[in-house]
């Protein structure tokens, strides 16, 4: 993450995304949103925040999470010896079917309503 942006600031889990279409979420659960554009560099310093907060982390990419954003977030914690909650969303390594955005967000498990349950299982809310 280049420098992350923080794009909505909240009390609860941090949502380290690189999708934009999760803003509705935030709001309603009351969740922060860093904007992560960028893979590399990761923001250390704004990652060793997060974990110094205790907070959980959810990563969300639109992208496979094998070898993606939350994966390398995932290595740099676990170097770092934290102890840490993450939950990493993403696509899984299959293919993938085509279909429009709507379908495939949906058949992935990417839609608003299944990352609301998701994210709400995960908080335990």
């Amino acid at each position: 993450m280049v420098n992350g942006k923080l794009l909505k600031k909240a009390k609860k889990v941090p949502l380290l995304v690189m999708v934009n279409i999760i803003m509705p979420l935030a709001i309603e659960l009351d969740l922060e949103i860093i904007n992560a554009t960028f893979l590399k560099p990761l923001d250390y310093k704004l990652l060793d925040k997060i974990v110094n907060q205790g907070l959980k982390i959810i990563t969300i990419e639109d992208n496979v999470k094998i070898g993606g954003f939350g994966s390398y977030i995932n290595l740099y914690l676990n170097e770092m010896k934290y102890k840490y909650d993450l939950k990493i969303i993403g696509y899984n390594d299959i293919f993938i079917k085509q279909g429009s955005i709507d379908e495939l967000l949906e058949q992935n498990n990417m839609s608003l309503d299944k990352l609301r349950e998701t994210i709400k299982e995960f908080l335990n809310i």
